[in-house]
């Protein structure tokens, strides 16, 4: 099984609350799931107050500072090195300067890592919603990240990805209901997923390695701790 993680910071909710977004990721679990031996997985940390900072950008009229998401994302990769493949921000109403959106994909990469920002609302369909758009604009970024393949090339469209099937604008697609575009793009998913996964897997091999170094060291060191204390204190 192959796995597609998502990272989110979330500014601090109601129990209720949460209840809706985990009910809106399993929705999107559902919707990546339909490509057989792929999964979705999630961590979510919860932020009393994100520090972020907004600043006008000339594509969405504002946008997070690029030194605040890469501060969130040194800690994410610090943390759990390459174990995510992207960051979702959400922020309450009332942090959300762009108002005409209701999330934004950045896309740039920020520790290896896409990242979405995201306005927070009180249902799960609306959760969704968001999530849904944003997590999809960022799989052609991905794959081309992976394998530099274009998903224009490999489905063979005319026009961006985003504004063809993203935003629904081409013939035969239809904006949140992507799950026949994740069918469609299926070996690009899973070939761009699980390069990164076996980076994180090969991360994990050296860190236990290392431990297990550690671990035998600190042994030794107690040995020869206890064989110097014989030598002072023999038996006789």
């Amino acid at each position: 099984m192959t796995s597609f993680r998502l990272y989110l910071y979330v500014e601090e909710r109601e129990s209720s609350h949460k209840n809706n977004l985990i009910d809106a990721l399993k929705i999107l679990k559902s919707d990546f799931e339909v490509v057989q031996g792929l999964s979705l997985e999630w961590s979510i940390e919860y932020l009393t107050k994100a520090e972020a900072i907004w600043e006008k950008n000339q594509y969405t009229g504002q946008l997070i500072r690029h030194q605040d998401m890469n501060k969130l994302a040194l800690g994410v990769k610090k943390l759990s090195g390459e174990k995510y493949h992207s960051i979702v921000l959400f922020l309450r109403d009332e942090n959300w300067v762009p108002k005409q959106w209701g999330g934004i994909n950045v896309g740039s990469f920020f520790q290896g890592m896409s990242f979405q920002l995201c306005r927070w609302y009180n249902t799960s369909q609306f959760l969704w919603e968001v999530l849904t758009e944003e997590v999809t604009h960022c799989l052609d970024e991905q794959i081309y990240r992976e394998t530099g393949k274009k998903v224009e090339d490999y489905l063979m469209i005319q026009g961006d990805a985003d504004d063809v099937i993203v935003h629904g604008e081409g013939i035969g697609w239809v904006r949140k209901k992507y799950r026949p575009y994740y069918e469609k793009i299926a070996p690009l998913l899973l070939q761009t997923f699980q390069k990164r996964n076996e980076r994180w897997e090969k991360e994990l091999k050296m860190k236990v390695s290392l431990l297990k170094t550690i671990k035998g060291l600190y042994e030794r060191i107690i040995f020869l701790k206890r064989e110097i204390e014989k030598r002072k204190h023999p038996i006789v």
